[in-house]
C-alpha cells in the first residue's frame, strides 16, 4: 500500500513537472526527484508514510505559487544534506551552486540550538533574514516546508504540537504576511489555531459552517446582482468570487473587540477581480449605488497601498436583510500579489528577477538589515521584530503629500529619520496638521507630519530611545552617538559595567577574561574590550547582558554554583539594604559610624530611591553622592575614603533639592503653565532659570524640593504632557 501511495504521489508531481517547465528545467527537478527518492529510501515520516511524500509535498506547495524550477528543486532536497549524509560539493556537481547553496541555508537553518524558546526564534528569524539578503528563496521555501509539517502536525506528541504551533504563530506566519504571501500566512495561523485553541477552534468552526449554510442563497443573490452590474459596466474580463474570512482572524477579532460571531462585520466578502485600475473605482461606485456603505468602513489600499505593497479596494456594506458584508475590489495583478506576494514576482526562470515592483516591496527588508548591526541581543531582536514587521500600521503624508508607513505607536521622530537621517539628527519639533506635537506623541492616521529642523542642533537626544518604535531610528540614534561619543562612551560603558558588576558581588577584572569575552566578541561582531565598553555605553546592549553572560562563563571555570565574593574594601558600591550599625543623619545611614555629619552634594542632588555612595570629606563630614555621578568616578578619588551608605525608610521625612531640564518650543505662559502644575502637584520650586537657544527652543532649569525618586518621576511624566514641551530629564541623569 505505501509503495502506490508513494508512486501515485511521485507520478503526479512528474506530470507537473513536465508540463509547468521547459525540457531543460524540468530535466534538472525530475533529477532532483529522483536523488531525493534515492535519498530518503527506507525512512519513514512518523505518519508511518515513505518520508520521500514530504519533500514531495514541499514541492507541490511551490509550483502552487508558480516558483521557478531552481526553488522546487531545491524544495524536493532540502533534507538530503542533513538527513542522508549527502555533501554541498555532491550537489554542487550535479545541480550547479544556485542549487547547492540554497539547500545549505535550509540545512543551516534548522542547525540552530538555543538557551531559551525566545533565543530560538530570535536567532531563526536573524538567520532567515540574513539569508533573504542572498537569496529570498530561501525563506519562500522553508514557508513550504513549514507548511506541509504544519498539515501534518497530529502525528507529532502533544507538547510538541504546541511547541511548533506556537513558533509558527510567532514567526514563520507572520513573516508570510508581511510578504504579502496572505494564502500562506492564513493557512498557517488557521493550522495553528487548531492545535493551540482546540476546543475554540471546533466550535468556531461549527459556528461558522452553520452560518454559512444558512446564508448560501443569500450569498449566491450577491453574487447575481454584483455579476449582473460589473456587466452592465461593460468592464471585461472579470471574476467575481466570494470567501470567508479565516478562522484565526475571527477568533482573534472577537478576542480583541469581545464580541459574538454575529457581530463581526467582515465574516463574508466578495471579491471583484478586473483588468485596469479605473475599473476597480467603476465597481465600487456601483456597489455603493447598490448597498448602503457603512460609514468609516472604507480602505483604499490602492492609493495607499500597505507596507507589503498589498493593494485592494475594501468596503463594507449593509446588504438585504441587514447582513452587513465586504467588497474587496483588485485588479488579477493586484489579486496574485495578494494570494502569493514577493513568490508572485519572482522570476528567476529567466535568470532575473522582476524589476520594480520586487524592489518597492522588500525596501522594508532592506532598510531592516541596514540596522541589523545594532539587534545583537535575541531578546532585543525579536522585541524589534515584532514593533516593525508584525504590529498594524500607521499612514501619514509629507507636506508634500507623500505616504510614509510606519508601525502603530510610531513618533515624530521616527518619521524623521524614515525620511533621512540628516532630518532625524536636526530635529527639534514636530507638528501635525499644523498643529505642534511633543516628540514622543504617537501619530494617527491621516496626519500631516512636518519636521522642524535646526542646523545649530547638537543632535539626538538619548531620550528618543525610550519612545522610538522603528529600528532604522533607533540604529541612527545610536550611530549618530557611537560617532560622536565614541571615546565617552567607551568611558561610560566602563564604568557602568563596575559599578554594575560591583553591586553583584564581583569586580570587573576578574570577568574580562579573553576566554570568557571570544564568545562575546564573536556573538555580536567585537573586536576588542573597547568595542564592548563603547556599545554598553551607548546602549547596545545592557550591562545585565554582558555580565550574566560573562557570570556563567566565570561560574563554569570556577566549576561552582556558589554565590560570588563579596566586594573588595573600599570599591565604590551602592547600597540597597540598609548597612548594620550607625545612626540616621538627614534620613541617611552610614556603615560602622554614629552622628557623622551628612551632607548631599550639589553636583548629582540625590534624593530617597537613588543608588548611592559616601566619601569622607575633610572637615565636613561625608558627603552623599549618586551612585552614578561622574566625580565619583574622576581619577582623584581615593578610594580608602569611600564609605558605604544607604537610605534610612525609618527616618522622619526629609525633603530633597531636585534640579529638572526641560527642552519645549518658545511660546506664550510656558513658564505660567508649568509653575501652574508644580503648584497643583504641591512641589515647592525654589529656583528657575530659563534662557532663548539659538534655535528658538526654550531652556529652562527648575529646582524644586522632593521627597523621592518616585514623586520626581511623576513630576517628570506632569512635565511632559504640557503642549509644546519636548524634553524633560532630571539635569545629570536622562529619564
Amino acid at each position: 500500500m505505501e509503495e502506490h501511495v508513494q508512486l501515485k504521489e511521485i507520478t503526479a508531481l512528474q506530470a507537473r513537472i513536465k508540463t509547468q517547465f521547459p525540457e531543460n528545467q524540468a530535466a534538472l527537478v525530475l533529477d532532483a526527484l529522483a536523488l531525493a527518492e534515492q535519498a530518503h529510501a527506507g525512512q519513514k515520516r512518523m505518519s508511518g508514510e515513505p518520508y520521500i511524500i514530504h519533500p514531495v509535498h514541499v514541492a507541490d506547495i511551490l509550483m502552487d505559487m508558480h516558483m521557478d524550477y531552481e526553488s522546487i528543486a531545491v524544495g524536493l532536497l532540502h533534507d538530503v544534506i542533513e538527513d542522508c549524509g549527502l555533501t554541498q560539493e555532491d550537489l554542487i556537481a550535479r545541480f550547479g551552486t544556485n542549487v547547492a547553496t540554497l539547500v545549505e541555508s535550509l540545512t543551516k537553518l534548522g542547525k540552530l540550538k538555543f538557551v531559551s524558546r525566545e533565543e530560538r526564534n530570535a536567532e531563526t528569524l536573524r538567520k532567515m533574514l540574513l539569508a533573504m539578503a542572498q537569496d529570498m528563496r530561501v525563506v519562500i521555501i522553508k514557508l513550504a516546508d513549514r507548511m506541509h509539517n504544519m498539515m501534518t502536525l497530529e502525528y507529532q506528541d502533544p507538547i510538541r504540537q504546541k511547541q511548533i504551533a506556537q513558533e509558527t504563530l510567532d514567526i514563520y506566519a507572520p513573516l508570510a504576511h508581511r510578504l504579502g504571501m496572505f494564502r500562506i500566512s492564513s493557512e498557517l495561523e488557521d493550522l495553528c489555531f487548531k492545535f493551540l485553541h482546540p476546543a475554540d477552534y471546533e466550535s468556531l468552526k461549527d459556528a461558522l459552517e452553520k452560518m454559512l449554510a444558512e446564508r448560501e442563497p443569500w450569498m449566491a443573490a450577491v453574487r447575481t446582482e454584483l455579476y449582473n452590474h460589473t456587466v452592465s459596466l461593460g468592464i471585461s474580463p472579470f471574476e467575481i468570487n466570494s470567501r470567508t474570512k479565516h478562522l484565526y482572524s475571527i477568533y482573534r477579532k472577537m478576542k480583541k473587540n469581545n464580541r459574538t460571531l454575529d457581530q463581526i462585520y467582515d465574516v463574508f466578502a466578495f471579491r471583484v477581480i478586473v483588468p485596469e485600475i479605473k475599473d476597480c473605482y467603476a465597481v465600487l461606485g456601483e456597489v455603493h449605488t447598490i448597498w448602503k456603505p457603512i460609514p468609516g468602513r472604507f480602505k483604499d489600499y490602492i492609493s495607499v497601498s500597505k507596507a507589503n505593497q498589498y493593494q485592494s479596494l475594501h468596503t463594507t456594506v449593509i446588504g438585504r436583510y441587514g447582513i452587513p458584508f465586504e467588497v474587496q475590489i483588485r485588479t488579477f495583478e493586484m489579486h496574485q500579489m495578494a494570494e502569493y506576494g514577493i513568490a508572485a514576482h519572482w522570476m528567476y526562470k529567466e535568470g532575473v528577477t522582476s524589476p520594480n515592483s520586487v524592489d518597492k516591496r522588500l525596501n522594508w527588508f532592506r532598510r531592516f538589515m541596514e540596522d541589523q548591526s545594532d539587534l545583537q541581543d535575541a531578546q532585543d531582536f525579536l522585541d524589534v521584530l515584532k514593533t516593525n514587521l508584525f504590529l498594524d500600521e500607521v499612514f501619514v503624508f509629507t507636506p508634500k503629500g507623500d505616504v510614509i508607513n510606519l508601525p502603530v505607536g510610531a513618533t515624530p521622530v521616527d518619521f524623521a529619520y524614515s525620511i533621512h537621517s540628516a532630518i532625524g539628527n536636526r530635529c527639534v519639533g514636530a507638528k501635525a496638521n499644523g498643529r505642534i506635537i511633543p516628540l514622543d506623541q504617537p501619530l494617527k492616521s491621516g496626519e500631516i507630519i512636518e519636521i522642524i529642523t535646526s542646523n545649530t542642533s547638537r543632535g539626538p537626544s538619548r531620550d528618543w530611545l525610550h519612545f522610538v518604535r522603528t529600528s532604522e531610528a533607533k540604529s541612527k540614534i545610536r550611530a549618530w552617538f557611537k560617532r560622536e561619543d565614541k571615546e565617552e562612551n567607551i568611558i561610560k560603558g566602563r564604568d557602568m559595567l563596575e559599578g554594575a558588576a560591583r553591586r553583584l558581588g564581583y569586580t570587573l577584572p576578574e570577568l574580562l577574561k579573553e576566554e570568557y569575552l571570544q564568545p562575546m566578541f564573536k556573538r555580536y561582531s567585537m573586536s576588542s574590550i573597547n568595542d564592548l565598553y563603547a556599545t554598553v555605553g551607548c546602549g547596545g546592549l545592557t550591562t545585565n547582558q554582558v555580565l550574566m553572560r560573562l557570570i556563567e562563563a566565570y561560574k563554569r571555570d570556577m566549576g561552582t554554583e556558589a554565590p560570588p565574593l563579596a566586594p573588595a574594601a573600599g570599591s565604590l558600591t551602592p547600597v540597597h539594604a540598609p548597612p548594620q550599625g550607625g545612626h540616621s543623619s538627614q534620613g541617611v545611614r552610614v556603615k560602622g559610624e554614629e552622628n557623622m555629619l551628612v551632607r548631599f552634594s550639589n553636583c548629582c542632588n540625590p534624593v530617597p530611591g537613588d543608588d548611592i555612595i559616601g566619601y569622607i570629606t575633610r572637615g565636613r563630614g561625608v558627603s552623599v553622592h549618586r551612585a552614578d555621578c561622574p566625580n565619583m568616578h574622576a581619577p582623584n578619588i581615593e578610594p580608602d575614603r569611600l564609605v558605604e551608605v544607604s537610605w534610612d525608610n525609618a527616618a522622619a521625612p526629609v525633603s530633597f533639592k531636585a534640579e529638572i531640564h526641560i527642552v519645549s518650543q518658545d511660546r506664550a505662559r510656558i513658564l505660567a503653565d508649568i509653575s501652574i502644575a508644580m503648584s497643583d502637584m504641591g512641589v515647592p520650586i525654589l529656583g528657575v532659570n530659563a534662557h532663548m537657544a539659538q534655535n528658538g527652543l526654550a531652556i529652562i532649569n527648575l529646582v524644586c524640593e522632593i521627597s523621592d525618586t518616585q514623586q520626581l518621576a511623576q513630576i517628570v511624566n506632569r512635565l511632559k504632557r504640557i503642549s509644546g514641551v519636548q524634553q524633560v530629564h532630571r539635569t545629570g541623569k536622562q529619564s
